[in-house]
């Protein structure tokens, strides 16, 4: 049980992503609001094993079972749908409604049911009930389906086994249930309930009748806790795995599928099957049967499945047709990981490597960090060679992907430079080529264009010297983000086409999308705003066909900017919202952010703009119109001079206002991460104006690129990236320097500030206790919040002394100085503290009073009324976050006590001793 794994499987069903890098209360929210927007019913499965190490507070899995309740009441709370399996009644959530009853079995389905699912598992049963010419052979198989019904229970699973069972054999009718009281009197010996007895004696009966291999092969099977490939099969019984062998293979699981025993989970384009996989029942019955030795022979067997597994994930989940796929190894990346256990050196680190890829892959990035840096602390204390030297090399060059994900480029850089050094060691060009390729992208992210294309020049010609085509297409692709960046549209198109057809002749789907996406770009900076939509919506429809939620959300958002270019304010709007409906399914908190900036820019541009010329000229009074069309036609006449240049840098130096105006104004709104995205453009234009701006406007434009930096830095500090502000204002001092500009020194000193605060922000220590300091140092945002608290404690700060005084404005500055998030988990605490005392204070005198029995019938459902809309409340207030959810079960308790309810949800744990001591 693991409350974690639990989430991510929800997540994987509802969103197609995990989504990992959520906290768990966001992932809980995401589930909350899917379930409820698509009005869906969550099934939940033999609950009994979450309940049982809830209310056991020694229980090893006591704290995952009580997140998974946790989650489960939210669900409850809050208007979810929930349909709950378990042999102990009630569950204790709220709105809960128990069937059958207390005490009493859930029934099998009807007779008629099972009546067809047995026909249906039984071609000889179907067979012999339609011959007409035998009346007595009719009659029987009908009797029989009856009474496999009526000795089943309508256990659905023991229906379809015995009806493959008879289907398989020669036994008439009439004798085939003869033995069936003695078999069932056997298996309720093992202390089995009812439906588990008739269940266990199906599957007996089919195990029985295997062969002593197909017996084994099925237990092997068993220990694969995932859908599996026929290789899984191969691997593990194994067998030869030619293509003879493999026919065979298949050909055991077939038999398999026609017993029931194992199900067909996918099926490939020509229907024949794909994956197979076990009814958990069927599977944990193999697994009873299972010895140790065989257990400890198979798990070696089964880490080459794993291995293998891994490897087909690595190489094919980009390609046509890898969702289905992505569906598959996603749940199953920690038990991929757990398999290298049975696997030796080389083969053990390039598996866990490609897990650790693929971990990324899916979302889960501090999971992979933490997979392959201890893989590589493994391989460091590993004995020397080219092997181990060249797994090193990959695991090092995984780690710079990771921290360059993670916003940390230095780090990044270093960790290519000593993937380098290992690579150049074993003569690895291809390794090489990703690495040089991967620093180019670093550079590129810094702005230093000819640093970016040197490297991704160098890489393309290992590539080509290798015949990495997927490799050239990416570098290619990069290539032409240089030159589209200078403003040399013509060659980037060229380089983009030509990246596009190296995705297309290896079919890689996702490269094709991307390439598709961003030769939009180079039709939207030449004005055809038709060629770049066409070619997006060309990007999204493959994004979609490969169930790639977050490119499928980025290109809609692209779709709904280049709409609201044309004038199509609606269509834009509808896909801004399509958009926004998929970041939050994936809980992507930055992106949310802005795209409801762009809404809201929608919105204002709306308000205050007319729809075109005509209808603004309108608006004015006959004196003023004809002044604005004189001007008009001097603009005309303007632009037609212009050469295609001096056209090219006014309407990016237009789009450039466009933006500074955009992240002025969801500043104001305090958006920002929007704020970020808007200026993030403005400085692209802003290089675009420099490398086209003549000699003579050079410095100008290097200047303005300057100021727009520093705003950068400005607004990156308010959204606490300090790292990146640290970045902009390092090019702003370089330009400055270079320029020759005025506001050099003012520049450095406020370099050095941000570098200050990044150093706080990473370690969350507080700045010196020195108030003057304090404030310098604190970004903007914060600065009014801190103003506010030294406000509040003026009185108090010139009564202490100095130790006193030190250690208060400590605090002050250590709460400045973390997250957003970390000062609203702090808020949190504080108001469920708070909540908590009072609350507890109010519920002792009736639980007293209950306890002694002074309390009459109508006053404790009077209270118990009181405590129920308390909960309510409680329930529903976000602000207390998880805890809330033990202090909401121990009210409802305290009301179905009162009341003499005997459905009172369980007592949680951490209120057990509380309870006790009121009730004396």
């Amino acid at each position: 049980m693991d409350d974690g794994d639990f989430r991510r499987a929800l997540l994987e069903r509802l969103v197609g992503d995990a989504l990992a890098d959520q906290s768990a209360e966001q992932q809980a929210q995401t589930i909350l609001d899917e379930l409820r927007r698509r009005e869906l019913l969550l099934l939940v499965d033999n609950f009994e094993s979450v309940q049982q190490a809830d209310e056991r507070a020694d229980h090893p899995q006591h704290a995952a079972a009580k997140a998974i309740y946790d989650l489960l009441a939210k669900i409850a709370n809050n208007g979810g749908r929930l349909l709950i399996t378990s042999r102990r009644q009630p569950t204790g959530l709220k709105h809960e409604r128990v069937f059958p009853g207390k005490d009493r079995l859930l029934q099998g389905v009807d007779e008629r049911a099972a009546a067809a699912l047995f026909y249906q598992n039984s071609p000889r049963a179907a067979e012999q009930r339609a011959q007409k010419d035998d009346r007595e052979l009719r009659r029987a198989v009908q009797r029989l389906a009856q009474k496999v019904h009526d000795v089943t229970a309508g256990h659905p699973l023991a229906v379809a086994l015995l009806g493959s069972e008879y289907d398989k054999g020669d036994a008439p009718p009439d004798t085939f249930l003869d033995n069936w009281a003695d078999e069932l009197a056997a298996a309720r010996s093992r202390g089995l309930d009812r439906h588990h007895a008739t269940f266990a004696v199906a599957f007996d009966r089919s195990y029985a009748a295997l062969s002593a291999t197909a017996q084994w092969q099925l237990r092997a099977l068993s220990v694969i806790p995932f859908p599996f490939f026929a290789t899984g099969a191969a691997l593990l019984w194994p067998g030869d795995e030619d293509d003879d062998g493999m026919e065979a293979t298949k050909a055991a699981l077939r038999a398999l599928v026609d017993r029931s025993l194992i199900e067909i989970d996918l099926l490939y384009n020509d229907k024949t099957p794909a994956t197979y996989r076990f009814q958990p029942a069927v599977q944990q019955e193999a697994a009873r049967r299972l010895s140790a030795e065989e257990d400890e022979t198979l798990q070696p067997r089964f880490a080459r499945y794993a291995a293998w597994l891994s490897r087909k994930a690595y190489d094919e989940v980009h390609q046509e047709g890898g969702g289905a796929l992505v569906r598959l190894v996603q749940p199953t990346l920690d038990s991929l990981a757990n398999a290298a256990d049975h696997l030796a050196d080389s083969d053990r680190w390039w598996h866990l490597r490609r897990v650790g890829w693929l971990m990324n892959a899916f979302g889960r990035t501090g999971d992979a960090h933490a997979l392959l840096s201890a893989t590589l602390a493994e391989l460091d204390a590993a004995a020397a060679g080219d092997e181990a030297l060249k797994v090193r090399s990959s695991m090092v060059h995984e780690l710079a992907n990771l921290a360059v994900t993670r916003g940390d480029l230095d780090r990044a850089l270093a960790l290519y430079q000593e993937s380098l050094q290992f690579l150049e060691q074993i003569g690895d060009i291809q390794g090489k080529a990703a690495s040089l390729h991967q620093m180019a992208q670093v550079f590129l992210t810094r702005g230093d264009l000819d640093r970016a294309l040197a490297l991704y020049q160098e890489s393309l010609q290992l590539k080509e010297q290798i015949g990495d085509i997927q490799g050239k297409a990416a570098s290619l692709a990069n290539m032409a983000q240089v030159f589209l960046t200078r403003g040399d549209l013509d060659r980037a198109l060229a380089l983009y086409q030509e990246s596009l057809q190296g995705y297309e002749q290896i079919g890689d789907i996702q490269g094709k999308a991307a390439s598709l996406s961003m030769m939009s770009n180079v039709y939207w900076e030449q004005g055809d705003l038709e060629r770049a939509k066409e070619l997006v919506q060309q990007a999204v429809k493959l994004n979609e066909t490969l169930g790639d939620l977050h490119g499928s959300a980025i290109r809609t958002v692209k779709l709904g900017q280049i709409s609201e270019r044309l004038g199509q304010t609606a269509e834009a709007r509808s896909h801004y919202e399509r958009g926004l409906t998929l970041l939050r399914q994936m809980g992507a908190t930055r992106e949310i952010a802005q795209v409801e900036g762009l809404l809201a820019a929608l919105d204002g541009n709306q308000a205050q703009q007319p729809d075109d010329v005509e209808a603004m000229l309108a608006q004015l009074p006959p004196e003023q119109r004809a002044e604005m069309e004189a001007q008009l036609r001097q603009l005309q006449a303007q632009l037609a001079a212009m050469s295609p240049e001096e056209r090219a840098r006014m309407e990016t130096q237009a789009r450039l206002g466009q933006a500074v105006q955009q992240a002025r104004g969801a500043a104001e709104r305090q958006l920002w991460p929007a704020t970020v995205t808007y200026q993030q453009d403005a400085v692209a234009l802003a290089r675009q104006l420099v490398a086209q701006a003549p000699e003579a406007e050079q410095r100008d434009a290097q200047i303005e690129l300057s100021v727009l930096l520093y705003n950068l830095a400005g607004y990156y500090g308010n959204a606490n990236r300090h790292a990146d502000a640290v970045a902009c204002l390092e090019e702003v001092v370089a330009i400055d320097a270079a320029t020759g500009h005025e506001d050099l020194a003012d520049d450095r000193r406020a370099l050095e500030a941000a570098r200050q605060r990044a150093a706080a922000a990473e370690t969350h220590a507080a700045p010196p206790p020195d108030i003057a300091a304090l404030l310098a140092s604190v970004p903007a945002a914060q600065r009014a919040q801190v103003e506010e608290a030294l406000a509040q404690f003026s009185d108090e700060l010139a009564q202490m002394g100095p130790e006193e005084r030190d250690q208060l404005l400590q605090g002050i500055a250590n709460f400045a100085a973390l997250s957003p998030e970390e000062q609203a988990a702090l808020a949190e605490q504080s108001a469920f503290a708070q909540v908590e005392a009072h609350l507890l204070g109010q519920l002792a005198p009736p639980i007293a009073d209950h306890a002694a029995g002074t309390l009459t019938g109508e006053q404790a459902a009077a209270v118990a009324q009181n405590i129920d809309d308390v909960a309510d409340q409680v329930a529903q207030d976000e602000r207390l976050g998880n805890r809330r959810h033990d202090l909401v079960a121990l009210l409802r308790h305290t009301a179905a006590v009162l009341r003499g309810d005997d459905s009172a949800p369980p007592l949680p744990a951490a209120y057990a001793e509380q309870w006790a001591d009121w009730m004396g």
